[in-house]
């Protein structure tokens, strides 16, 4: 449904199936499809069955003959992270370098459940010392990590100014 994300991977269980029949045919099988299923108007998880493919019934046997997937699907919600301090890995005193601002505010997204329980330590920001040795733009952009589930939708600022001081 429009308004829902799916949060992590898709799980599916068993994930390894037994496979009967020729031999030759069989050992060169790395993966074995389902049926296709669409699932629409989803806007809470979803744990349901899916057969198997039987695409070379009579040549190649399968079991089980159908698997588990689950899904957790939650409303998409949004979080202004102000005040992220921007640190420089690699060197702890920049005596002739200027890196401005050192606070940024990061913009998240992720399912609810997963952005209610953020803290606003768990979205930092960084530069590498040598990033800003090497650079000759007087502009750099920050690394952002945030945990998994949650992507970054922008930046404020986008970019850190860097000046030399002579």
């Amino acid at each position: 449904r429009e308004g829902y994300t799916l949060v992590g991977d898709v799980q599916i269980s068993p994930d390894l199936i037994m496979i009967k029949g020729n031999d030759a045919m069989a050992r060169s099988i790395q993966k074995w499809e389902t049926i296709e299923d669409f699932f629409e108007d989803v806007y809470a998880p979803i744990s349901t069955f899916v057969e198997l493919s039987d695409s070379l019934r009579g040549v190649i046997s399968v079991k089980p003959n159908s698997v588990k997937i689950t899904a957790d699907i939650q409303q998409i919600a949004e979080l202004q992270v102000p005040d992220v301090k921007v640190k420089i890995r690699g060197y702890n005193y920049m005596k002739n370098h200027i890196v401005e601002p050192l606070l940024i505010t990061v913009t998240v997204r992720g399912g609810v459940n997963i952005i209610k329980n953020l803290s606003p330590e768990s979205v930092s920001a960084f530069i590498e010392y040598q990033k800003v040795l090497s650079d000759s733009s007087g502009v750099i952009v920050p690394t952002i990590q945030v945990p998994e589930n949650v992507s970054v939708l922008s930046v404020s600022p986008p970019y850190l100014f860097h000046k030399v001081r002579i």
